[in-house]
């Protein structure tokens, strides 16, 4: 996948001068920045399939009810 190395490259990338652009340390920054990739890529799956959940509703509102009607009040 060129996206993914791409990916794991720019974070290695950031990593390596964050640390003062050390020398000798590619390899354990690469390996850093999988680890990195691989925790964003399970963060966004779950935050899709989270979306993606028809139980998410608004707090307070009714199952069935248009959300309009929840905050009507009568006055007779």
């Amino acid at each position: 996948m060129p996206d993914r190395e791409h990916r794991v490259r720019e974070i290695a990338h950031r990593l390596w001068e964050e640390e003062g652009r050390p020398h000798d340390q590619e390899k354990r920054h690469w390996q850093a920045a999988e680890r990195i990739f691989a925790a964003e890529e399970t963060a966004g799956r779950a935050e899709a399939k989270q979306a993606r959940s028809p139980g998410k509703r608004r707090a307070g509102a009714k199952r069935g009810a248009p959300a309009s009607h929840a905050s009507v009040t009568q006055t007779h």
